[in-house]
């Protein structure tokens, strides 16, 4: 009964969005390739190189920077374009909320939301997201850390956590690189399942799902005792680790020309099922599997034609 149709198609709705994130990852992952940037004293703040502290006052400045950064370079001005994350789509809401706008006139047209300065207004939940967790000091046993609601608690056995929806860290008695390097194995899956880590086909696998959506992958780096992430998303990061603190938490809003990023889809995304088991194993059910082939490029003649501003995610929740 478990595989009836309706379970069959749900699922392949799931592995559709899934396949669609890695794509919209893969190409906001070339905010990289910028050669603008959009910093607080570009929008009438201060620091030349401090995230923007986002609120509806910025909104204006920020779209008007795109515009001179982008300008200046002598970029085109046709097919212009910015793609805004919830949180930052929430404040241009509140800043047009009441005023004469054709805004609800195009929302839910291949992610096109509005038009302002000259530019196509996009949304996307997959702006890249990057932060550092500095963590010193060895932590104790049941302290944790939570990356977009996953939390991670480091313990003497990692498949021995307090809480089910916990995914385990194998916590060293005394070397905090070796525990640093444990969560950085866990959020990659590149460790012992079992021993580094929790075993993934525990109760914990909504941890690992908001992990894995939000392709989060993490660099351990000893000398500087940090662990820095880069994912996708309106994220959230915290920790109750003793003397550990997360900093440079920044979303990248990516601006430009349309076409600017190069995005090849030589396979359409398309979803099959195969049965389980085998002969050997004969299993009820099926696995859905989701699958496309593609490449993305930012040919260096492109680069002037990408801007990005960089947002403040210090007190996101």
């Amino acid at each position: 009964m478990q595989n009836s149709p309706n379970w069959v198609a749900d699922e392949a709705k799931k592995a559709q969005k899934a396949l669609n994130n890695n794509i919209d990852q893969a190409v906001f992952a070339h905010y990289s390739d910028a050669n603008s940037d959009i910093y607080a004293a570009d929008v009438g703040g201060s620091g030349a190189t401090t995230a923007i502290t986002l609120n509806t006052s910025v909104i204006n400045p920020v779209m008007a920077a795109f515009a001179r950064k982008l300008s200046i370079l002598d970029v085109d001005e046709s097919k212009r374009f910015i793609t805004l994350g919830p949180k930052m789509r929430e404040q241009l809401n509140l800043y047009i909320s009441g005023k004469d706008t054709n805004y609800a006139d195009v929302v839910g047209r291949n992610g096109l939301i509005t038009q302002r300065f000259g530019f196509d207004i996009y949304y996307s939940n997959n702006l890249p997201y990057t932060a550092t967790l500095s963590m010193a000091t060895n932590p104790s046993a049941a302290e944790t850390v939570t990356i977009n609601g996953a939390v991670m608690e480091f313990v003497a056995d990692a498949d021995v956590v307090s809480n089910d929806a916990y995914l385990g860290i194998l916590r060293d008695s005394s070397d905090v690189d070796v525990s640093r390097a444990a969560l950085a194995a866990c959020i990659n899956e590149s460790g012992t399942v079992g021993t580094t880590y929790s075993d993934p086909d525990a109760e914990n696998n909504d941890a690992r799902w908001k992990l894995t959506k939000a392709g989060v992958v993490a660099t351990n780096d000893d000398s500087a005792d940090t662990m820095a992430i880069v994912a996708y998303g309106d994220l959230a990061v915290s920790t109750d680790v003793t003397d550990a603190s997360w900093g440079s938490q920044v979303q990248h809003v990516l601006g430009g020309i349309k076409g600017a990023i190069m995005l090849l889809v030589q396979k359409q995304p398309n979803v099959s099922s195969h049965d389980t088991g085998g002969a050997s194993s004969p299993k009820l059910g099926v696995n859905i599997l989701s699958w496309t082939l593609y490449g993305t490029k930012v040919p260096h003649r492109m680069k002037d034609a990408l801007c990005v501003a960089h947002i403040d995610a210090s007190s996101w929740t």
